[in-house]
């Protein structure tokens, strides 16, 4: 599960495609570059915090003083560490994690708003609304920040939210990639100024195929709560969209060659 939180949230740079500068080229090796570094950055991460657990109980079932529990990388540096440095790693942890959120937020709030411009959000009206001091979607934005408050009030619940947040994630990801894998005859894409040229349909096929295969994995985890609330939300999803949105959502509103 940390492997796969790890590498997650490179999909940033497409969020933000609108707002960057030769976009076509940016934005892919973006997205490759996010993918080198979080690979090599978060193996060294978790091989570090694997080597530095002396007792792995003691971990698990860590608490403070009151009786809360405490994280388990927080647990593990203060175990390593001892409890005053660790608490000042912790801080810094704390810190990386401000700055990931911030990027998440930036990311979410772009995809909200590109949904709102057509039409497929509750509340379009004014969720595509663009501030123009800033030139951003501050509704859009605001309605990710309240989002992310909401759905941390119930500790209890933070596991399994981080774990469907991985697999909505993944599946995003593949979609589109599945969907140029199966029509790579048929209806093949016009390729642009970066491709993987011919070994396109080899690395979407190990894509899709790895991506079935963690969500599989993943939803196992907590006992099974991940994968019985991902497949209550894709059931409510899905009857959403058959009865209201598939007559009501035409998509798009503006032209997929739009430059």
């Amino acid at each position: 599960m940390q492997a796969q939180w790890t590498l997650s949230g490179y999909d940033s740079s497409a969020s933000v495609s609108e707002e960057t500068v030769d976009a076509r080229l940016m934005v892919p090796w973006g997205m490759v570059i996010a993918v080198a570094v979080s690979s090599v950055v978060g193996y060294i991460m978790l091989i570090a915090l694997t080597l530095a657990i002396k007792d792995v109980n003691s971990v698990l079932t860590a608490t403070d003083a009151g009786g809360n529990a405490i994280p388990t990388v927080v647990a593990i540096l203060i175990q390593a560490l001892g409890a005053t440095a660790g608490k000042a790693v912790s801080v810094l942890a704390a810190m990386a994690m401000w700055f990931c959120g911030l990027g998440a937020v930036t990311g979410c709030s772009r995809v909200i708003y590109a949904f709102s411009r057509d039409g497929g959000m509750p509340f379009s009206n004014v969720l595509k609304k663009v501030q123009s001091q800033h030139q951003t979607p501050v509704a859009a934005i605001w309605f990710t920040v309240c989002a992310a408050f909401v759905a941390a009030i119930y500790s209890g619940a933070y596991a399994v939210i981080t774990t469907i947040s991985v697999m909505c994630l993944y599946f995003a990801y593949i979609t589109p990639v599945f969907l140029s894998f199966r029509n790579r005859k048929t209806k093949p894409l016009s390729k642009g100024p970066w491709n993987l040229g011919k070994f396109s349909s080899a690395i979407n096929f190990v894509a899709i195929s790895w991506t079935l295969f963690i969500t599989s994995v993943v939803s196992l985890a907590n006992d099974f709560k991940a994968g019985k609330t991902m497949i209550a939300l894709l059931i409510t999803l899905f009857a959403w969209y058959h009865f209201r949105e598939k007559k009501r959502f035409i998509g798009p509103t503006w032209s997929a060659n739009h430059e």
